[in-house]
């Protein structure tokens, strides 16, 4: 069991994000509601409510974008907005506007006649028109995928994303990390990202994500691990500028929004969501796969591992702990997800990882976790034979489910 104080429970606006809907939405909704009822008949109010209950019908048996349980899908993060706003905009069009196109033009010929100022007859059809509009287009708008520079398959290729996700916000990232401290916003229109689509990729066959963070500002891959990951049918993506010198909260803040918005552009298995590094990027994934268990469903730590509780090294040496992630992500994580620890007998950091794996992960009950040791490794990027041994053990789970 995890030795560990279970200090309440993640909100209810944030533990299940893929299925909540945004506070922020919720309020509109809740004006809307109001103002409807203030400005509508019953006649009114009744074809609202069947012309939203129809578009939610539409929209809940329309293909969602793949990986909605484990990710903020921009389509159904505000479930009863999108429906309720296009009730509204229906419903108006069917009440008003045949009245409106008979009454309107002597409505205005009579105001201009008179002096005085343009606008509807009727004030409340008015309300009614700017409120429909205007909550359907926001809806519209926030029901927008990411949006990408073209990508050539097979090739890397540069990638600018303009979405955000409320996953990667400042609030959400201290919450789950237990940060004494808020966390600096990321502005994701100044970052940039490189991605890997491999030429076998079609929509009918969902792919893998493998999320990368690199020590340096470069997103260093070796060249025949891109072979590995194309015949695992997964979609490499790696942010630009997050190497060591970068704020912890900010390499992983780029690697969720790549996770939430990669999975609108492209057909992704989530039960293959992988996110992964090299030494300082190692860590920054360790701290991820745990903190944010609900996102990254494993991840593969090449010479680098950060856990929650303080480790001791066989030679005396502590290893202090260097996050804490919230009771309800580190039992998730204890239970599902698959993480793969990768050292070498010459690898600097071995000492560490070993304690991580020995002392935190195994005395904690972590049930997925492996540490693969590399005869005469050092503290570079192991050979490929040993990216597939990981993604083996990481894609077993897919396997016990066929």
């Amino acid at each position: 069991m995890l030795h560990m104080a279970r200090n309440g429970s993640l909100p209810q606006t944030e533990k299940a994000f893929y299925s909540r809907a945004n506070p922020a939405v919720a309020n509109q909704v809740r004006i809307l509601c109001g103002v409807l009822f203030e400005a509508c008949s019953i006649e009114e109010l009744r074809l609202t409510c069947i012309l939203s209950v129809v578009c939610l019908a539409i929209g809940r048996s329309s293909k969602s974008a793949p990986g909605r349980d484990r990710t903020c899908d921009q389509r159904i993060r505000n479930p009863l907005l999108y429906p309720l706003s296009y009730g509204c905009l229906g419903s108006w069009i069917y009440k008003t506007l045949p009245s409106m196109a008979s009454a309107g033009w002597g409505c205005f010929c009579h105001r201009h006649a008179a002096g005085t100022s343009l606008g509807w007859c009727d004030m409340k059809i008015r309300v009614f028109l700017l409120l429909a509009v205007g909550w359907g287009s926001l809806a519209l708008v926030q029901a927008q995928p990411a949006k990408a520079l073209p990508v050539k398959l097979g090739q890397r290729s540069p990638l600018k994303l303009v979405s955000s996700t409320p996953m990667a916000g400042a609030q959400q990232l201290k919450m789950r990390l237990r940060a004494a401290e808020m966390p600096t916003e990321l502005e994701i229109s100044r970052e940039s990202y490189e991605i890997i689509v491999p030429r076998s990729y079609k929509k009918e066959v969902p792919h893998g994500l493998f999320i990368w963070i690199s020590p340096n500002d470069q997103c260093a891959l070796p060249a025949d691990w891109e072979k590995v990951l194309a015949d695992k049918k997964l979609i490499f993506v790696g942010a630009l500028r997050s190497g060591n010198q970068r704020e912890v909260t900010s390499r992983m803040q780029l690697a969720i929004v790549a996770n939430d918005q990669l999975r609108q552009l492209y057909e992704i298995d989530p039960a293959r969501v992988y996110v992964s590094g090299h030494s300082g990027g190692s860590r920054v994934a360790s701290m991820l796969a745990v903190a944010y268990a609900d996102m990254f469903s494993g991840a593969v730590c090449f010479m680098g591992a950060n856990f929650f509780f303080p480790t001791q090294g066989k030679d005396g040496t502590m290893y202090e702990a260097r996050y804490i992630p919230h009771p309800e992500m580190a039992t998730l994580a204890q239970a599902e997800s698959r993480i793969v620890l990768v050292t070498g007998d010459k690898d600097f950091n071995r000492d560490n990882t070993q304690a991580v794996y020995e002392q935190g992960f195994q005395q904690n009950g972590f049930q997925h976790v492996r540490l693969f040791e590399i005869p005469g490794q050092g503290h570079g990027a192991p050979g490929k034979e040993w990216l597939e041994r990981a993604l083996d053990f990481l894609d077993d789970r897919k396997k016990q489910r066929l």
